[in-house]
Order: structure tokens, then sequence, then C-alpha cells
């Protein structure tokens, strides 16, 4: 029997460890703001990525990584998860593929690779999106029953001249019924 899992990877016997990229699905989320933690533009994001799928995309990349699943997101603590990328080449500061020169480029084309691989995105579920056709239908309700008959009563309230009043304009209440 074949575990789907990935196998736990002791961190302490890889060389360089703390210097690899550490990437997070918000960065490159079309769907956030900067504020929140995206790092690209949306037109180059991805709605809602997932960690498979980042490193899928960054082993099509040709650029070892690894799942820290237990990590949490600094801006939002309850997402949990993250990529560290071997950007490097072992002990220099040349990256692995010369035609990804920073991060900033590195995380455009994994969301690119991302499109490739799953070009459909699903959409999150937006309960409030069920509202408008409900509303639709009660409004179409409204206009087939004649509205009841309304009558507008007004009261001007005048002030005197006394020491607890406010000089200004008078005021006037409008009550609709």
């Amino acid at each position: 029997m074949t575990s789907t899992q990935p196998k736990p990877v002791d961190v302490s016997t890889i060389p360089g460890f703390k210097k690899w990229f550490i990437v997070y699905p918000n960065h490159i989320n079309s769907e956030l703001t900067k504020d929140k933690g995206r790092k690209v533009s949306k037109e180059h994001g991805v709605k809602n990525p997932t960690l498979p799928e980042i490193a899928e995309a960054t082993a099509q990349l040709g650029l070892p990584c690894i799942i820290e699943t237990s990590k949490g997101y600094p801006k939002e603590f309850f997402l949990r998860g993250r990529l560290r990328i071997n950007f490097f080449c072992d002990g220099t500061t040349m990256p692995r593929n010369p035609h990804i020169p920073n991060k900033t480029v590195l995380l455009v084309k994994i969301a690119e690779r991302i499109k490739l691989i799953n070009p459909n995105r699903p959409e999150p579920f937006n309960p409030i999106s069920m509202l408008a056709p409900i509303q639709a239908v009660s409004q179409k309700e409204k206009k087939a029953t004649p509205p009841p008959p309304t009558t507008t009563t007004t009261t001007t309230s005048s002030s005197s001249s006394s020491s607890s009043s406010k000089g200004g304009k008078k005021k006037k209440n409008v009550n609709v019924i």
C-alpha cells in the first residue's frame, strides 16, 4: 500500500536551508490586496492557489522545494502552510535557473505555471452572491402588488429666543407614514 503523504524531512541536515526563499500562497493570490500579502500584480496572480499547486509549479521550474504545513502566515495566523524553495546553487549567490534572477520573477513564473496546470480556477463560494437573484424576485413581487396609500405629516417647531435654544435655522420634523 503506497502512501500519498510526503515523507518528513529533517531540515537540520540540509545545508543553507535558512537561506531558501519562503513563499506563502498569499504572495500570488490575485483575490487579495497588497496589504493582505500579495506580492505580484493582479494580472500575474492566480485565484486562491494551493500549496500542492505551487510545489508542482516550482518543480516544473527545476527548483527543489519543501512544503512546511505547520508554519503559519504572519499576517493571517490561521492560514497554515508555506513553501521553502532552494533558489540558489549550493554555497553561491547564483540562481539555479538563469531565467529567474530574483524572487519577484520567481513568483510570476510560479503563477504562470499554475495557470497552465489548472486553467479553470475554482471560484470560492460566496453566499452573498446568492442574494442578487432573491432580491430581484422580491422586487418583482413588490411591483405586482399595489403599494398601500401613504400619508405625509409635516410638523414645524418654532424656537423662541431663550437661553436654552441655539441660534440658526428652524428645525423641521418630517414623518412619513
